[in-house]
């Protein structure tokens, strides 16, 4: 497969900020990820969701894809 320009940096992009991104999360954190491809909650069934999580967990990260969205190892 042959990448022009615009996705060689694309996924340069996604790589890059994908290990900055896996660097600063706590490993004792609960990881929530936002992306456009992501499962869709109502406001009600979303702060349900968090606190259920908080009853088990100490901190939340939540990671926000971008425009492009987030790496797939961010994904997991």
């Amino acid at each position: 497969m042959i990448l022009n320009t615009k996705e060689k940096e694309k996924s340069f992009m996604f790589l890059k900020n994908g290990k900055k991104i896996m660097e600063n999360i706590k490993k004792d954190s609960y990881v929530c990820v936002l992306d456009l491809k992501g499962k869709e909650y109502t406001s009600e069934d979303f702060s349900k969701k968090i606190e259920n999580v908080s009853l088990t967990n100490s901190s939340i990260t939540f990671i926000i894809g971008g425009s492009y969205g987030l790496h797939n190892d961010i994904k997991k």
